[in-house]
């Protein structure tokens, strides 16, 4: 571990295994990892590739998951793109390839492969010059969806381990761009719902379960939500519900609710208003004393 750590203290990206050793509910799939015009499947073993800290770093870190519908990774626009602009405010990033349902990794699979790399990360930060108060977790759409249950189901769905290191796995903030969030509203994404949960896509309860807003509670991390009004993808109730259950919990949050981007933006064209959200997200953290 203290190896690789100082590996990754290089300025060279470095991927390496989330879990060490075997992940659970491993399985085996007919072919490899497959990549196409930036869209990655068929992760059988979920790895983080670090993205090091330009400049002066702050010790802050942030886990980063692709969107893509539980069904592919977003792995360039909505990971790679996203860990150079965090790079660039002295933040180390983290793009996580997780298992994705589609391939029949479905529930627990993703949100352990999440809950997992806040641990991964926080159990290197010595070495790696980071704070371990000071890491998060960040989701595009689908991956919002991962990021806010890793927010708020920590501790309703821990990974494989002993209490006191579940306890590790809870991030310090979380910011989610156009993220999924119920499964139970009107509004809700089918594609996302019914890979995740595969045959139990119609279970009330199983829904409820993955719905984040319903699962709120004064512990749950500080969130930075962004949404454009003109996505029909994924319809803005998703944040303001996710936004509304924090206030109610007393969690400090925000919503920037922008005209124009519709959805799988990324970090934004420059003539939309939604391309202003990675500057806010910056903003947040340094109203939390991230930065």
């Amino acid at each position: 571990m203290i190896v690789l750590a100082m590996a990754m203290l290089s300025q060279t990206p470095t991927e390496f295994p989330v879990w060490e050793g075997t992940p659970p509910l491993h399985m085996e799939l007919a072919a490899g990892p497959k990549l196409v015009d930036g869209r990655l499947s068929q992760v059988t073993t979920p790895t983080l590739t670090h993205y090091p800290a330009q400049g002066t770093k702050t010790g802050a870190a942030i886990v980063i998951c692709p969107g893509g519908g539980y069904g592919i990774l977003a792995i360039d626009h909505e990971g790679r793109q996203i860990a150079e602009a965090y790079n660039k405010h002295g933040i180390d990033a983290f793009v996580l390839k997780y298992r994705l349902p589609a391939d029949g990794f479905t529930h627990p699979a993703p949100i352990w492969d999440a809950l997992q790399s806040i641990r991964t990360v926080r159990a290197m930060a010595n070495s790696m010059e980071l704070d371990k108060s000071k890491i998060g977790i960040l989701g595009f759409s689908a991956g919002g969806h991962l990021a806010a249950s890793a927010s708020a189901l920590w501790d309703n769905f821990p990974p494989p381990g002993t209490e006191e290191t579940s306890k590790l796995a809870r991030p310090s903030f979380s910011i989610l761009v156009y993220p999924v969030i119920s499964f139970v509203d009107t509004f809700t994404h089918r594609g996302s719902r019914n890979n995740l949960l595969g045959a139990q896509a119609t279970d009330a309860d199983a829904r409820k379960a993955l719905s984040p807003h319903l699962h709120a509670k004064p512990h749950t991390p500080p969130a930075f939500l962004a949404h454009a009004k003109d996505d029909t993808g994924v319809k803005i109730g998703h944040s303001r519900v996710y936004h509304e259950a924090l206030k109610k919990q007393s969690v400090f949050t925000v919503l920037k609710e922008y005209e124009v981007g519709g959805h799988g933006f990324g970090l934004g064209a420059k003539e939309n208003d939604s391309s202003a959200w990675h500057g806010e997200s910056i903003k947040f953290l340094k109203r939390l004393g991230i930065l």
